[in-house]
């Protein structure tokens, strides 16, 4: 077998799905591309730190169109009793508690005519926009910590 079949190298594809992952790793482990470049030069790895980029944005792509197929999945009728019925035999009748929580708030971000001068000048120089933020727990039950895990948690966030 060719090693390039061996190392799962499809066409053009200049390096391995392996050292792909290895480099992308670097890019989150490291504060910059520039530094992950570094670390991988260090290792003996020709690459540079544009090529590291990319990898991670192509990386990020994937996740999200991965993650946009399983939110459509999760609104898609059918979809979503399919995922209802593998978590329920995933879950063999445990019991949990289940807390959602959610929020929200209003961001001042600069407008388009953030700085115009002179500042009596009419404009849009302030633009709001609305955050919302959630969190889901769950929490197995045990006979003495339903009630007081709950509580905790609602004390830490506010309620």
């Amino acid at each position: 077998m060719p090693l390039r079949e061996r190392l799962n190298i499809q066409g053009h594809q200049p390096m391995s799905p392996l050292l792909e992952d290895r480099l992308c790793h670097l890019a989150i482990s490291t504060p910059s591309f520039e530094k992950a470049e570094e670390v991988a030069n260090r290792q003996g790895i020709d690459t540079d730190a544009s090529q590291i980029r990319r990898l991670a944005q192509q990386a990020g792509e994937r996740l999200q169109a991965q993650e946009e197929e399983r939110v459509s999945a999760a609104f898609d009728p059918k979809e979503s009793r399919e995922i209802a019925r593998r978590a329920e035999e995933e879950l063999k009748g445990e019991q949990f508690i289940l807390v959602v929580m959610a929020d929200g708030t209003m961001l001042r971000n600069r407008g388009k005519d953030w700085g115009l001068k002179p500042e009596s000048a009419e404009g849009e120089r302030v633009i709001w926009h609305e955050l919302k933020a959630g969190v889901v727990i769950r929490f197995p039950v045990t006979p003495t910590s339903r009630r007081q895990e709950l509580e905790e948690v609602l004390c830490r966030h506010g309620r």
